[in-house]
């Protein structure tokens, strides 16, 4: 039972559109230590960027290379967490589609090309602004 719960909670307070042509969405965060208060941070999810950067990798050289038994444990990690980064970008993005996310039942910003991005995953991927 010892790790189950995380040291942080992640939950989206509120999210605004900055650049449609870019995909680029303002994302509010109240993040809350396991001992401390809760603080709200923006963070800027610019969607567009990571998909370039993204697009050179193939997701089967990824899931190789995660599971490859001859890199360190750290490499094989690395692998893992961009081959799920690139599997969340990788949709069919059009303006309608950023233009209209909204917060689940399970508190993930989601859209409806189906992408679903949880809070905590913003806050490790996304840059952060300022306190909001």
């Amino acid at each position: 039972m010892e790790n189950m719960v995380p040291e942080t909670l992640h939950d989206i307070i509120r999210w605004s559109v900055q650049s449609t042509g870019d995909f680029v969405i303002d994302v509010d965060i109240a993040s809350t230590p396991s001992e401390g208060e809760s603080v709200s941070k923006r963070y800027r999810l610019p969607i567009g960027d990571l998909r370039k950067n993204l697009r050179r990798e193939h997701s089967a050289v990824l899931i190789c290379q995660s599971l490859d038994m001859r890199s360190t444990q750290e490499k094989r990690a690395e692998k893992r967490v961009l081959f799920y980064d690139k599997e969340k970008l990788e949709r069919f993005w059009t303006e309608k589609i950023f233009c209209n996310p909204w917060v689940d039942a399970h508190g993930n910003l989601r859209f409806l090309n189906g992408a679903t991005f949880p809070a905590s995953w913003i806050v490790r991927i996304a840059t952060y602004l300022e306190d909001s």
